[in-house]
This record gives C-alpha cells, sequence and structure tokens, in this order.
C-alpha cells in the first residue's frame, strides 16, 4: 500500500513525498529482512530503483551517491547510481551525469560497474566537447581492464563483469572515437584537439590488435592516415607496416605495403642513411614479392635502385635500371614513366664510368624502339655524344690513326649534327699534330665543301694554305685561298691578292696577271693599285709580252707616284739605251737627275745611262789624221773622255755600292781605252823619222800613266766589289781583267751566276694571316 501511495504521490507531481513513501518501502524490506519474514514482502530493490525516477526530479546529483548508499544499505547501489545516470541522460542533465558517476567511480572504485560508468562518462563528455577528460576517461578505462584482466589471469576467476565484456567497452569506445575525430578533422580544418585525441583513441583501440581482423586493419590504415597527415612519417609507415600483408584482402594489403613505403620515403627525405636503406628494402620485397603485378611495383623498384645511384653504388644501381628499361619492363600496364626514367639514369651511369662504347650501343638500342619524337632526339644527341667522346678516348691514349679514322666516319654519319663539323676539325688537327701537312691541308680543304657553315672553316682553311705552302704546293696553296675568300669576307681582297702570288709563283702567270688586275679595279688608293700593276708588269716581263709590258707602264706612269713613275721613265731610257737610241736615252735619263726627292739608286742608274752614252761617244772618237791636225783630234778625245769621266763619278758619289763598282769599272776600261787608243795612233802624211820618233815618245808619256790609272781603277773597282759581296759574276769578271792586263793565265771557265727566273715584291703585303707563312 506504501508502494502504491508513492506513485499516487508522484502522478500528482508530489514526487518529494512519494520519494519518502519509497524510502519507507525500503525502511520496511530492511526490517522484513532483518526479522527473516516473509521475502515477498521485501521489495527494496524495486523500490531503489524506482527510486532513482523520483530522485531524478527532486534529489541532487552531488548527494545522489551518499543517498543511495544510505538507502541501499547492504545492497549493491551501484545499478540504481547506472539508472539514475540514464535518466539524467535522457533528460540532458550532462553535469549531473559527470557529477554523478564521477562521485561513484571515486567512492567505489572496485565495483563491477564502474567500466560501464567510465564508458559513460566518455560520451556524456564528448557531448559537452571536452576531449581531454574524454581522453581521460578512456585511458582509465583501458588500464580498468588491463588490470581486471591480470587479476583474472593471477586468480583464475573473474568479476560478473569479465575482461572482455570491459575490453569490448574500450574497443567499442576508442573506435567510434577515433573515427569520429578523425572525420571531424578532415571535415573542420584542422583542429588540433581534434588530431591528438584522434591519435590517442586509436592507440588504445590497437592495444590489442589482431592482423587477422580485417576491422582492426582497416582501423589501423586510418591510424597511419592520420599520422600521415600530421607529417609523423616515420610512425605512419611503423603502422602501415604492421598490417599483415600476407592475410588482409588484396586491396587493403596492397595499399598498406605501399603506404609503408611511401611514408619512409616522407620521413628520410630523400637522404637514406643505411638503416633507412636497409627498412625500405625489407618493405619493399615484401610488396614486390607479394604484389608484383600492383601498380607501384615498378616504381618501388625503380626507387630501390635510385637510392643506390645516389649513394654512388653505380654497378648495382646500373644493372637494376638496365633489367627496367631495357627488359620486359615496357610491357607493363604501369610505370612508362619510371622506365624512362631508369633508361636516363642507366645513361648517365654510363656517361659518370666514362664507358661511352656500352653508353654508345645501349643508346642505339633505344632508337631502335617506338619513341615520340622528342625523346627520340634526346637519345639521338646521347648517342652521338656518346660516339663523340668514345672517338676522344682514341684521341686521348695516343691512337692517332684510329682516332682519325673515327672522327671522319662520325662526320659523315652525323654530318647534319653540331659534333659533325667538330669531328672532320679535330681530325684535321690530328693529322697536323702527327706531321702529315698534306693530309691534314686536304681535310680542312674538304671541310669547306662538307660543313660551309661550320664557323671553323675559316681557321681550317687558313691552316691548309699555311701547310700546302710549307710543302712547296703553292698550286694547292692558292686553291685554298680561293676558297677562304668565301668565309672570310673581311678579307677576301687579301686572300685573294696572296693567292694570286702562289699562282704567280706556280708559274700559273696567265691567272695571277688576270687576278691582280681584278683586284687593282678594285682599289681606290693609288698606291694599293700600283703595287697590283707592278706585280703584272713583272710576270709580263718573265713572258716577254712585249705589247702588255708596255701597257702596264703606261698605267704606271699615269699613277704619278713617286718613285714608281721615275723607275719607268728610267727603265725606258735604259731600254732606249739597249736598242742603240742614245739621245732619247741620253734625255730620258735627264728628265730623272732634273727630279726632286728621287731615290739615289734612281739617279745613279739613270747618270749610269748618260755616262755609257757618253762613253760610247768618246770610245767612237777617231784619233787617225795627219799631222797637222793631230793636236786638235787628241783634244777632241780628251774632251769626251773627261765628260765620261764626270759622269761616271757623278755616279760614284750618288753612293749607290753596285752601280759605284760598275762606274768605277766602265771609268777603268775608259783609261785602258784611251792608252789602247793612242797605241794605235798612226801618222798620216811625210813625216821625217825624228819627228815620228819624237812624237811617239811622246805619246808613251801619255800611255803609261793612262794604263796605270785604268789598272788602279780596276783594283779599286774589285776591292769594292768583294766589300760589297757582288758576287753576281762582277768579281770574276774584273779579276778575269786584271789578269790579263798583268800577262796572267786564262782561268779555267765558271758557271754563270744568274738571279731567280722571277720574283715579287715584298711591298705593302701582310701575311700574318697565315700560321707558318714564310713570304716571299
Amino acid at each position: 500500500s506504501i508502494y502504491k501511495g508513492a506513485w499516487c504521490y508522484y502522478n500528482l507531481q508530489n514526487t518529494r513525498d512519494g520519494l519518502k513513501e519509497l524510502e519507507a518501502v525500503v525502511e520496511y524490506g530492511a526490517k522484513v529482512a532483518e526479522l527473516k519474514l516473509d521475502a515477498k514482502l521485501d521489495l527494496r530493490k524495486e523500490a531503489l530503483n524506482d527510486m532513482t525516477l523520483f530522485y531524478s526530479d527532486v534529489g541532487s546529483s552531488t548527494n545522489a551517491v551518499t543517498y543511495f548508499v544510505t538507502q541501499a544499505r547492504e545492497l549493491d547501489p551501484a545499478p540504481m547510481l547506472i539508472r539514475l545516470s540514464d535518466l539524467y541522460d535522457r533528460g540532458s542533465k550532462f553535469a549531473d551525469i559527470e557529477i554523478l558517476l564521477s562521485k561513484f567511480i571515486q567512492t567505489m572504485p572496485n565495483n563491477e560497474l564502474v567500466a560501464s560508468a567510465r564508458e559513460r562518462l566518455i560520451w556524456n563528455d564528448e557531448h559537452l566537447k571536452q576531449r581531454k577528460k574524454v581522453v581521460e576517461q578512456m585511458l582509465a578505462l583501458n588500464q580498468l581492464c588491463q588490470d581486471r584482466m591480470v587479476t583474472a589471469i593471477k586468480a583464475g576467476t573473474g568479476h560478473k563483469e569479465d575482461r572482455s565484456e570491459c575490453q569490448e567497452r574500450v574497443t567499442d569506445a576508442s573506435k567510434k572515437l577515433a573515427q569520429r575525430w578523425h572525420a571531424l578533422w578532415k571535415k573542420k580544418a584542422k583542429e588540433d584537439d581534434l588530431l591528438t585525441s584522434a591519435e590517442v583513441a586509436y592507440q588504445v583501440y590497437l592495444r590489442n590488435y589482431d592482423p587477422k581482423d580485417e576491422e582492426q586493419n582497416q582501423l589501423r590504415m586510418s591510424y597511419g592516415e592520420l599520422l600521415f597527415q600530421e607529417e609523423k612519417f616515420r610512425e605512419a609507415s611503423v603502422q602501415y607496416a604492421s598490417i599483415d600483408n600476407f592475410h588482409p584482402d588484396a586491396k587493403l594489403g596492397v595499399d598498406a605495403a605501399y603506404a609503408a613505403i611511401l611514408s619512409l620515403e616522407r620521413a628520410t627525405a630523400n637522404k637514406w642513411s643505411d638503416s633507412d636503406e636497409k627498412s625500405f628494402d625489407s618493405l619493399a620485397n615484401i610488396y614486390l614479392t607479394k604484389y608484383p603485378k600492383a601498380e607501384f611495383a615498378l616504381d618501388i623498384e625503380f626507387k630501390k635502385y635510385f637510392i643506390a645511384y645516389e649513394k654512388a653504388r653505380y654497378d648495382e644501381a646500373a644493372a637494376g635500371f638496365k633489367k627496367i628499361g631495357w627488359g620486359t619492363a615496357d610491357k607493363k600496364k604501369f610505370g612508362q614513366e619510371k622506365i624512362l626514367k631508369s633508361q636516363d639514369l642507366y645513361l648517365d651511369i654510363l656517361n659518370i664510368k666514362k664507358d661511352y662504347k656500352t653508353l654508345k650501343e645501349a643508346a642505339n638500342v633505344l632508337l631502335k624502339k617506338t619513341m615520340d619524337n622528342g625523346r627520340t632526339l634526346v637519345v639521338e644527341k646521347i648517342y652521338r655524344e656518346a660516339y663523340f667522346a668514345e672517338i676522344q678516348g682514341f684521341e686521348e691514349s695516343g691512337d692517332s690513326k684510329k682516332a682519325i679514322e673515327a672522327y671522319k666516319r662520325f662526320a659523315v654519319e652525323q654530318g647534319k649534327s653540331d659534333l659533325g663539323p667538330k669531328a672532320w676539325w679535330n681530325a684535321s688537327q690530328i693529322e697536323f699534330k702527327t706531321g702529315d701537312l698534306l693530309a691534314g691541308s686536304n681535310t680542312c680543304h674538304e671541310m669547306s665543301k662538307m660543313f660551309r657553315d661550320s664557323p671553323q672553316v675559316k681557321d681550317c682553311l687558313t691552316r691548309a694554305a699555311g701547310a700546302y705552302e710549307t710543302l712547296a704546293r703553292l698550286d694547292l696553296a692558292a686553291k685554298v685561298l680561293m676558297d677562304l675568300c668565301e668565309f672570310d669576307k673581311a678579307n677576301e681582297n687579301k686572300w685573294r691578292e696572296l693567292a694570286a702570288d702562289f699562282f704567280a709563283l706556280s708559274r700559273n702567270r696567265h691567272l695571277a696577271i688576270g687576278m691582280y688586275a681584278k683586284l687593282a679595279e678594285t682599289r681606290k688608293d693609288q698606291k694599293e693599285k700600283l703595287v697590283l700593276v707592278e706585280k703584272q708588269l713583272e710576270l709580263a716581263k718573265l713572258d716577254s709580252n712585249s705589247k702588255q709590258v708596255s701597257e702596264l707602264k703606261r698605267q704606271i706612269s699615269s699613277f704619278g707616284v713617286e718613285p714608281e713613275a721615275s723607275l719607268i721613265v728610267l727603265e725606258q731610257a735604259e731600254e732606249k739605251f739597249a736598242t742603240g737610241d742614245f739621245t732619247t736615252a741620253f734625255n730620258l735619263a735627264k728628265k730623272i737627275i732634273g727630279k726632286d726627292g728621287i731615290p739615289k739608286n734612281f739617279l745613279a742608274r739613270a747618270r749610269f745611262v748618260q755616262a755609257q752614252v757618253l762613253d760610247d761617244e768618246f770610245k767612237k772618237q777617231s784619233v787617225k789624221a795627219r799631222i797637222e791636225k793631230v793636236a786638235t783630234v787628241l783634244a777632241i778625245k780628251t774632251e769626251k773622255l773627261e765628260k765620261a769621266q764626270k759622269a761616271y763619278q757623278a755616279v760614284i758619289e750618288y753612293g749607290d755600292p753596285e752601280y759605284s763598282v760598275i762606274a768605277i769599272q766602265h771609268l777603268s776600261g775608259c783609261y785602258l781605252h784611251y792608252a789602247q787608243a793612242l797605241k794605235t795612233l798612226q801618222l798620216s802624211g811625210e813625216v821625217s823619222e825624228a819627228d815620228r820618233a819624237a812624237f811617239h815618245k811622246e805619246i808613251e808619256n801619255l800611255i803609261t800613266p793612262m794604263e796605270e790609272k785604268g789598272i788602279d781603277s780596276l783594283n779599286q773597282a774589285l776591292q769594292a766589289a768583294k766589300k760589297i759581296h757582288l758576287f753576281n759574276q762582277t768579281v770574276v769578271n774584273i779579276q778575269r781583267e786584271l789578269d790579263k792586263l798583268n800577262l796572267k793565265s786564262e782561268p779555267l771557265p765558271l758557271g754563270q751566276i744568274q738571279n731567280p727566273p722571277m720574283y715579287l715584291p715584298r711591298r705593302n703585303l701582310n701575311f700574318g694571316g697565315l700560321a707558318n707563312m714564310g713570304g716571299f
């Protein structure tokens, strides 16, 4: 009746009086139990259970534990307190739940329902977003379960709530919280407390990890993902690697295996210590063994060899890259990028090792594969450079012949590349270096035909021209210089003139004259024109082309450039004298002598022409006469001697060594001629013997000093000729004349010493541009 009365009060919303009635029921039940009356009268459990409902309306959460402990007496109040917390939860009294259950755990820490209380506190604190407390309660619950498990194992028994049930609470709570917090962190953009809390939740959940449990494997993958997002790459790698790659489903297993490797790679920042590399190899071997055809198998295999490459273990890396790039890897579905990269790195290793032969062969194999145009161009470049470097090795080792042949073969095969002309140039330079000037020159000449656009053609042709000249192949040197004109426009005229010089020296005078003439047309400076016309004149003289000679001399005279203009007049005077036109010769020479600023050797030559004319007049003057006219004839002869003597002395005074010697020699001839003329002087008409004897005596007195003077002059000429080293037959002739005068025997005839058949003037020529050329 009291029990029913309590509910009547409750229904009348008089909960407090109703609670008092329930307290009376509990009190009555305690007496029944104490007096051991009919147990049906003991309604304490029912009343205590309903009391939680009444208390939730009027009681304080702070006093709830004390209240129910008091009311329960010997009975366990924990179920009532748990029920009360449920009622608080229905009413969203989260603060009351926190107070109630915390006081319960503190008051009865060993109660069987503490685990349940802590689980409720976990979700209550989560609702209040007090995640620090949630983590504390979760860790406490986990520790409680661990302690109970240890106690049960030791005692061989357990609480009513055994350890597996407790662990299920921990597992369920930690799993749900880890997933929730991780998802919230992704959604709400990086709240640090969410991340930290989720990490702890994952750790708690995985403390009892079963690798055969697919759900646990999935949660461990999520934990690894969380660590990866926190940039805790090394820890993430450990979590991924903890998943048993031999038992989970294929998708989970391959993902975990790859994630472990990727995380380790991020952790090392690609700076691989020996221990990290060892860990990588272990993870990579698992992946490649279990999932050899997986998407990233080739990437992982590549990375393994790339680490060896970065640590300079080139032999190991090369073997791996070759297997990927040249094996069957290109047939795989994935990894085309790594295949190409492997090929590149294998080629790079060969280059580092300077194994150019193998590098060339490997590149050649790749060129036979199907590649896009861009990559084909790259591989072709590698092939060429390796090929070229291999040949350079021949050169460096001293095998010049092999290097020359290989360079030329390369140039022919790779003529369109930048290295083609360089190879041909290198071949020519080796030929020059080894002393084969003809081969080197020929190679350079061919280069101008094969590689016209190469910047080295000019230097090669220049070197070839110099070498041909050294070999005295001036005809070939001239042809090379003509080609050089096309490649060195700035110096075209210089090379053409030099080519003409070489043609002239190689007896192709007609071509040379034509080239000089064309060059002269391009010259604006009169002196430069004069040099070119002078060269034509010298060649025309050698060809005895009198008409051309005359025209060229006329041109030179028309320039009015001294001393060249005077030289032409002088040569005309000498020519006139040689043809017997003495008057014209004398007058032409007179024009030279009358000019200012004329070289002394020109003046000496002009005066010598006049002296020869006067000498001729002197020698032609006869001394035959009747007795009465002898004095007059001798006076005329003597007068002409004096004129010739004066002219020859004038030649000597100009100081030209050669013409001074010749003038003295001719002057000696005048003296000796005069003496000889006196010796042959015959008187005509009737002359007494006494007068004839007296006459011859006087004549003898004139002859002797004149002969002595002639011989002395001849001796002077001989000494002067020797002093100036005039050994062009002059010394021989003078010596013979002296020997004849001194009545010495006739010496054996000597060979005639002649000047070279032709020569070119050095004037204004510049050969500095040709290496090893000596000029003329």
